[in-house]
């Protein structure tokens, strides 16, 4: 499969904080890959980076979307990464915040098309709310006056207009409920069946990767420790980290997911020496706290980690 998109050393920081500390990422066409790892991990930064939203520390982001050639977008005149940005689409967790609440769904919908210069904007936002499940007829209403339902409908709609060969999703089915959320995972698989898109995306749910990923990539610290296909991730991690991301989805009351979860988290003092999962991790070695293990292949599976 071609790639798509793609991280060279990628490094993000706030100051002290590496949000992002050293990723080679691909995503290829017509892929579907899940960002896993607690909050704070650096699965949004890395989204935001791979759509040019946030400067690279260090590293660097390439696209391949429009030639064979790779194009760092911070280096296109802002007319060709706007021109290049319509190939990637992006779904936002909070669909309320991401709509100018000023501005009428159908006025939302136009933007993108606007900024590109098309003129056939009333039939082409109808074929995509049509596309999502959406009535036109709610087009004309503000974001705050439709449920959310149909509002991250409008947001899938609004990343999906200009024909994107890869769509981005931050935790964009965690706010809506169960009935909703299985609507919308549906609509998702059969985007991705109709388009071919490849698709990034970030959630804690890892109900919604059995539904959608083909490939499952573990981040940690800002760090990748295991990128492993979908069907071997359930069947069995390699890295410890993994292992009890794994096991604290088991639960089926989310209070003792949550818990579960809880006491797997890296405490704030580890050290950035060695790997972040050191202070609770029972395959621990001497080298795990003052070095970091980099991504190795075994088998299918690539993982960070040096007793596996």
């Amino acid at each position: 499969m071609s790639v798509l998109l793609r991280t060279e050393a990628l490094q993000v920081h706030f100051g002290e904080h590496h949000a992002v500390n050293g990723i080679d990422f691909m995503l290829h066409a017509a892929e579907s890959v899940l960002l896993v790892g607690e909050s704070g991990s650096g699965k949004s930064t890395l989204l935001r980076a791979l759509l040019a939203l946030q400067r690279p520390s260090s590293g660097r982001v390439l696209w391949h979307m429009a030639s064979n050639t790779a194009q760092d977008p911070w280096q296109l005149p802002p007319q060709e990464l706007r021109r290049q940005r319509q190939h990637i689409g992006m779904v936002f967790q909070d669909s309320l915040a991401a709509f100018d609440p000023r501005l009428t769904l159908r006025a939302s919908l136009e933007e993108p098309l606007l900024a590109l210069g098309a003129k056939d904007l009333r039939e082409r936002v109808n074929q995509a709310a049509t596309e999502v499940g959406l009535d036109a007829a709610l087009l004309t209403r503000m974001p705050r006056e439709v449920s959310g339902g149909q509002r991250q409908r409008a947001a899938i709609a609004r990343s999906l207009i200009t024909q994107p060969r890869a769509l981005l999703l931050d935790e964009a089915v965690a706010s809506l409920d169960v009935s909703l959320r299985a609507q919308i995972l549906a609509l998702l698989l059969a985007l991705r069946a109709q388009r071919g898109l490849a698709m990034a995306f970030v959630t804690h749910d890892l109900a919604v990767a059995r539904a959608l990923a083909d490939r499952i990539v573990v981040l940690l610290r800002g760090r990748v420790v295991e990128d492993s296909p979908a069907d071997n991730f359930f069947r069995g991690p390699l890295h410890p980290y993994a292992q009890e991301l794994l096991r604290s989805a088991l639960p089926p009351e989310p209070a003792l997911a949550r818990a579960a979860v809880a006491r797997v988290l890296p405490h704030e003092e580890a050290s950035t020496n060695g790997c972040a999962f050191a202070p609770q991790c029972p395959l621990v070695e001497d080298r795990c706290r003052h070095e970091v293990p980099t991504l190795v292949t075994r088998g299918a599976i690539q993982s960070a980690c040096f007793a596996v």
